[in-house]
């Protein structure tokens, strides 16, 4: 409390020597979007750029009088001097009778801003201190990860994950292999939307993440060369090269990387199987993962209204992991179990993108978009395990591999009318089809047979289909979004090795949104806006969680799909206030119906054995509360610190007894920057959880404390990082599971205490940066007021 109550006051110091100034640019009537505002005030300068409402916030001192230059395309530039002895400048730009050159600028952006139903969050200061995109993601204020490479927005459901506005259509696990192939600095931005409109898809009760990747914008042509490291017991490694450059109406880029991931996981548990009997397990498990990507793509503006662009993505992964499991029974040397496992593998991930915009007017208010995407996998591995007992010795090998097969098209038009209010209505097709077939033997006392338990057969498919129409207005300190989205729901599998699990789920659903926003007043001189967000959602079980194959992890253990799991739906409702641009405080709920959930199961036939699974259990009731405190950017020092509080109660069954599991816990995270000098400047980054929780399991306190300096070289062409990840080797829990017949504990921890360093050479023109400000150009006609 002492901490928080300094930052505050820190927080309160800083507003009183600099203040968030308003420009709102327009052309006497609509507003211009992507303006850029260069200010100079003794030596010192900086730079900003209006969003699509033409407003630009950039922290400046209070009663000190600055040089201006505003330019836009198409637009004359205009100079004044003007004297911040208030909030807000709106500025009026004179079209130009000549077309203006492309201006580009780099502006010091805030780590997290929000706009409308979503937090915008600019990594470039977590992109030093990682080695691949899934670190930037962990790093994130305000998202939290799991072991199996889900991400959560502090919901008990995990977010949906999004790459460039496409829905990403694969396991929890692949995901991850992908966002672990890609480097660091391929995210130009994320956008968190914990409650989505209804242009974006149902299934999303867990919220979503959309993950936006950089693209070629340089006319000069530029690129970078970077490679990394770190070392805790194990190593990582990284090497990537991009390149990109825009030609008159083309602009194209090309990025290739080479990954390598050694990673350790140590997982300790004690399981009761009777009244009298103890399972005591001990596992060790080491892995490698080595994925070479290439990512390339091109853009061309057919004419002033038209744009086509086509992308694409090859990702190559091969992994192998050794795990060393002993296993006790009431800690007695007399029943000792030792189970070796090697397993080997690899994928193939293709993705492709064609994208085309066709606007109705110059500003683009009015257009219609048009996007397919095709994604392909096809994993496989070998896995090959040796169990010991006492004298006996049992083995098993075999393969498995799948094909996953998405395709997805939607189209959305957007309407804006002279009233201002704007419609959007669209639609989109995805459809999935996923394959799974593996083989395996068992051999016991010298004799191999068909293992008939782990072999499978199993194919899914899935067809989803939606419509959407939704309509917004802005009218003066309101804000309006409503909508509905309908769609149908075709989902069916069928196994045919061991047995037949036919099933096959049709449904069709209408899913509301409402958005309502108003402005509650000022705070030294900030605009304080309020929002209540509320929508129904779903959640569709993966392939992965429907698969019902049984993966080998012990003689003890063995996890599987469930082909049974139901959808799950949710009613969100949130209020959230942000001053200026920055999310504050935000109170929400989430009411799950069916929601499904990693259970573990004692097998039927012998209570020694446990499933880890998916079911439909139970119903949830999850209220929380975000709370988010900032230091703007600009000066020598700044900070973002935010604290979550989430509360779930359960009330269902669990092995067909009564379930009633109620659980709040805490979530802290904070990011901190300090500018060392012109050219060096350190990051600190931590997150700390109380009382955790993941679904049904209970977890004790854990967290990480993150440290990186970073230091330019060669005319800031040269960046090198030096970087700490976990420095108290925090990050590692207890666990407890008391339902039903299950009563386990144990803990777990990785290899996540690493020292590294980041090496990354920029080449080729640039875009200006503050420290090439220059006010030499010719001005134009126009006005401040």
């Amino acid at each position: 409390m002492k901490k928080l109550i300094l930052l505050l006051f820190v927080f309160a110091a800083r507003i009183s020597f600099a203040q968030l100034i308003t420009f709102t640019v327009t052309d006497g009537t609509e507003p211009i979007a992507g303006a850029t505002l260069f200010l100079r005030h003794e030596d010192k300068s900086l730079a900003g750029a209006t969003d699509e409402k033409g407003v630009a916030r950039i922290a400046l001192k209070d009663n000190i009088r600055y040089k201006v230059r505003i330019s836009a395309v198409g637009f004359e530039t205009l100079e004044q001097e003007i004297l911040t002895n208030k909030m807000e400048f709106k500025v009026t730009l004179k079209a130009s009778s000549t077309q203006l050159s492309e201006v580009q600028v780099k502006a010091k952006k805030p780590l997290m801003t929000h706009d409308g139903d979503k937090d915008i969050v600019d990594p470039e200061a977590l992109i030093q201190s990682s080695t691949n995109l899934m670190e930037v993601l962990e790093k994130t204020p305000g998202l939290f990860t799991d072991t199996d490479g889900n991400i959560y927005l502090g919901s008990s459901t995990p977010a949906k994950i999004y790459i460039n506005g496409r829905e990403q259509r694969m396991g929890s696990s692949d995901l991850a292999t992908i966002l672990r192939s890609l480097p660091p600095n391929a995210v130009e931005k994320i956008e968190i939307i914990r409650t989505p409109s209804a242009n974006m898809d149902a299934s999303t009760t867990g919220g979503s993440v959309n993950i936006v990747l950089r693209k070629g914008y340089s006319l000069f042509g530029s690129g970078s060369v970077s490679a990394g490291m770190n070392q805790g017991e194990f190593g990582n490694r990284f090497m990537n090269a991009s390149y990109n450059k825009s030609t008159g109406k083309t602009t194209y880029f090309v990025n290739a990387g080479l990954n390598l991931r050694k990673n350790k996981n140590v997982l300790n548990t004690n399981r009761e199987i009777s009244a009298s009997s103890l399972l005591n397990s001990a596992s060790d498990i080491h892995s490698t993962d080595q994925s070479q990507i290439l990512s390339y793509g091109v853009s061309h503006e057919i004419n002033k209204k038209w744009d086509v662009s086509y992308d694409g993505r090859f990702v190559n992964r091969d992994f192998t992991s050794q795990n060393y499991t002993q296993t006790l029974i009431n800690n007695q040397e007399t029943f000792i179990n030792n189970n070796r496992i090697f397993s080997d593998g690899g994928s193939l991930n293709i993705n492709q993108n064609i994208n085309s915009v066709y606007k109705l007017d110059s500003l683009g208010t009015k257009k219609l978009v048009v996007d397919f995407s095709t994604d392909f996998l096809r994993p496989s591995s070998h896995q090959n395990y040796t169990n010991i007992v006492s004298d006996t010795e049992i083995s098993g090998a075999g393969k498995n591999s799948s094909s996953s097969d998405f395709y997805n098209l939607t189209a959305d038009f957007q309407y804006q009318f002279k009233n201002k209010i704007k419609l959007e209505t669209g639609g989109k097709i995805s459809i999935l089809d996923f394959k799974s077939d593996a083989n395996f033997t068992r051999t016991q006392n010298g004799t191999t047979a068909p293992d008939n338990f782990r072999s499978n057969s199993f194919s899914y498919q899935s067809r989803i289909s939606a419509l959407y129409v939704q309509g917004s207005k802005n009218s003066g300190p309101y804000s309006i979004k409503t909508g509905v989205r309908f769609e149908t729901t075709s989902m069916s599998g069928h196994q045919i090795i061991p047995g037949d699990t036919t099933f096959r789920i049709q449904q069709a659903d209408f899913f509301p949104f409402v958005y309502l926003g108003r402005t509650l007043g000022k705070i030294a001189g900030w605009d304080m806006r309020g929002f209540v967000i509320a929508r129904r959602t779903i959640s569709r079980p993966g392939y992965n969680q429907l698969n019902p194959f049984r993966q080998y992890v012990d003689e003890f253990t063995y996890q599987s799909g469930n082909p049974a799991l139901k959808p799950q739906f949710a009613n969100n409702y949130e209020f959230n206030i942000n001053i200026d641009g920055y999310p504050i405080l935000a109170f929400g709920q989430n009411f799950i119906e069916d929601i499904f959930t990693s259970v573990i199961y004692q097998d039927r036939n012998n209570p020694q054995i446990t499933n880890r699974t998916f079911d439909n259990l139970a119903k949830n009731r999850e209220t929380y509360f975000r709370m988010v405190g900032a230091l703007p950017p600009g000066g020598k020092y700044f900070f973002v610190f935010g604290a979550q509080f989430s509360m779930n109660n359960y009330s269902g069954l669990y092995e067909g007894l009564p379930v009633a599991f109620k659980r709040g816990t805490w979530r802290f995270f904070a990011f901190h920057e300090f500018k060392i000098d012109k050219k060096s400047s350190a990051t600190l980054q931590g997150l700390y959880s109380t009382k955790g929780q993941q679904q049904f399991t209970e977890l004790s306190d854990f967290g990480n404390i993150n440290l990186s300096v970073n230091r330019k070289f060669l005319k800031d062409k040269l960046i090198v990082t030096l970087n700490a990840n976990d420095i108290f080797f925090t990050n590692k829990y207890d666990f407890r599971i008391n339902q039903g017949k299950m009563l386990a504990s144990g803990y777990q921890y990785y290899d996540s205490r690493r020292i590294g360093i980041n090496i990354r050479y920029n080449f080729g023109r640039k875009r200006k940066t503050e420290n090439e400000f220059s006010l030499d150009m010719p001005a134009g006609d126009g006005q401040i007021e």
